[in-house]
Parts: C-alpha cells; structure tokens; sequence
C-alpha cells in the first residue's frame, strides 16, 4: 500500500513540526521507524497557512491575524501580551517565505534576495557586520479567562499564546527597547484593532522590568488609583485611550526562580528584623540526609530551573526548618519567614485580593 495522501491529525502534526525544528535528523529517525509527515511536507502546510508570520517585526499585520483569530471564536475579553528573550542557535540560512536571509539582527529590506547571486553578498555583509543573531525576542498575545478572580494572571484554557512577533537580536535589548515595542503595541496597533489589552507580562529579567515600570509610569495617560490607608494599599496604573488600564505581571515560574537567586547571587544581604537569609542556610540544608533538594538545586546550580525553584519553597523544605517539636533556631527565622511568603505568593490559587495584600 503507498503512503500517499495519508491523512495524519493535527495534534500528531504538531508533533512531527516540533520534533523536525528540534532537529530534522531526529525527524527522519522517527519515520524510518514508524511513519509522518517528511520536512518537504511540513514546509509546504507552512507555506500555505495564510496565519504563518510574512514579517518577523511587531506591525500591524501580524497582530490583525490574532484579532481575526479571536473574532472566529467571538471573544471580546482582555488580552495579555507578554515577551521574552530566549537564545537562538547562530546559524544563517534563506527563508522562502520571507524571501531573505534570517539569522541576523539586520532588517528584512537588507537581507532580501531577489536572484541567487545575492544570496554570498548578503551573508558576507552580515559577518563583515558582526551581524549574527544570538537571541530572539518573542512578543505573544493570548487571551485570559474573564471568570477567574485573577483574570489578570490566567490563560483561557486549551488556547494557546500567539507570536506576533519574532525579533533576533545579540541580547543586548535595552529597556528602551522593549518600552518601544510595548509602546508600538499600546499606542498604534491595539487602538485600531479594539484588542483590550490588559496586562504586560515578562520573565524578570532586569531590562524587561524596568521597560514596564516604564509603561506603568507613563505620564501622558490617565490613571486608575486605589488608596486604602487601612491595608497599605497604593495601586496605580495607566488608563491607556481605547485599551483600558495596563498591569504589569511577571510569570509565576520566572517569580519564584528571580526569588531562588536573590539569595544565591549574594549581592544583597536580605534581612528580617535581627536574622538574615543566605546561601549557606541553603548549603546546610541540601547537605541534610533528608533534604528534598537536590545538591545542584544549591551547588553549581542553573538559575533557570523551575523545579530547583519549586523545591526551594515548597511547604516540604520549609518544614525542615523546624525540629520535631515544632521549634525553629533563631539563626533560620529569616530564612523561614522568606521561603513562607515568597512560597505563598507565587501559590497559583491565591485570589487576586490576597495576592494584594501580600
């Protein structure tokens, strides 16, 4: 029997483009053993989905096929749009859906082929350039569940965030950078799409944190304010014209991995009272028998390890603090107070007042 017009579903599909953009070597193993869609295959369906992305900058295009998704489910909630930075492989090849060479960090008008000939010219330009990408800057959308008492923080289930954008760049972005692209978004593209954007979220990092404080702080906005001297609240965000107010968020994940390496990093003492929270309380307790860490949770540890993260402050470590009759050394108190409430904080089913009281 031939395997012509085999008909494979969606989800297995979506399978196979992951595992051939992981690796196309490790895709042809997989169908010289079972069987699936060939890498010509899989660029064709590409080639012919009239949502895949024609210009890797945020423009107004990109961010109209998200409106258009929306609109099939008629869905007229908030939006959240978030970006991150993640590393790239520095590699150039020619894309022919673009019709240019990706991989760097020049614009598409620069790196347009029209004929074969411009394909060496362009590539050398890139490296005479210092031009190679080694990071790429992903700015998504998603829609968030209007339901929940934390809409601002919760996806509407089995939908799944949207690139709008895809941004190489060598990970030198400035805060200024990202400030104009979420600036791009908020003042250009979403007013005319009607998209009621309401949160920016990020990951922590340092730049990204400060591109929001500088949305948060715009001062040609108007406001929303909320005071309430009894429960030291002080809210303030922008009201941005025909999108509605803006909250800065930041993923639980990336909160609880930026708290795990505040006291690894060393360059603050943090302090509580008369105790303090440092590395070497977390050296004695990995090097316990019992520990529910692992030793490179603490030793020669990755900074971006979700479960390392996770084991640091979960309610299983925290009871290791403190002896069996419930006692807790004074020396460990600020240690304890932390993993507490930086542990409960990130708790995904917190609602959004307590996390306001927190």
């Amino acid at each position: 029997m031939g395997k012509q017009n085999i008909k494979y579903s969606e989800e297995f599909t979506s399978f196979l483009v992951i595992l051939g953009g992981i690796s196309s070597r490790a895709l042809d193993l997989f169908r010289q053993n079972l069987e699936g869609r060939s890498i010509r295959s899989i660029r064709y369906l590409r080639n012919n989905n009239e949502d895949h992305l024609t210009n890797p900058e945020l423009c107004f295009e990109n961010v109209a096929r998200f409106k258009r998704l929306i609109d099939t489910i008629g869905y007229d909630g908030p939006i959240a749009a978030m970006t991150d930075n993640t590393k790239l492989k520095e590699r150039l090849r020619y894309s022919p859906i673009l019709g240019c060479i990706i991989g760097s960090t020049l614009s598409k008008e620069e790196t347009i082929i029209n004929v074969y000939s411009d394909i060496p010219s362009t590539i050398n330009k890139i490296k005479e350039e210092n031009a190679i990408a080694k990071d790429v800057r992903a700015y998504m959308l998603c829609v968030k569940c209007q339901f929940a008492s934390d809409a601002a923080d919760i996806p509407l289930p089995k939908f799944p965030p949207v690139i709008v954008a895809l941004i190489p760049n060598k990970g030198s972005d400035s805060a200024n950078d990202i400030t104009q692209l979420h600036k791009k978004l908020l003042q250009e593209i979403a007013p005319q799409l009607g998209l009621h954007i309401l949160s920016l979220g990020s990951n922590g990092a340092i730049v990204e944190f400060r591109a929001q404080q500088n949305i948060l702080n715009s001062s040609n906005t108007e406001r929303l304010s909320i005071y309430n001297s009894t429960l030291n609240i002080n809210f303030s965000c922008p009201i941005f014209e025909s999108i509605g107010p803006i909250i800065p968020v930041q993923g639980p994940k990336h909160a609880k991995k930026t708290a795990r390496n505040a006291i690894m990093s060393g360059a603050r003492l943090l302090t509580f009272g008369n105790s303090s929270v440092r590395y070497d309380q977390l050296l004695e307790q990995v090097n316990r028998h019992d520990s529910v860490m692992y030793k490179n949770d603490v030793i020669k540890l990755d900074q971006q390890d979700d479960s390392a993260a996770y084991r640091t402050f979960c309610s299983a470590n925290l009871k290791q603090l403190v002896s069996h009759n419930y006692q807790l050394k004074p020396e460990d108190k600020g240690l304890f107070v932390y993993l507490f409430i930086m542990g409960q904080y990130e708790f995904r089913k917190m609602v959004g007042g307590r996390h306001a009281y927190f």
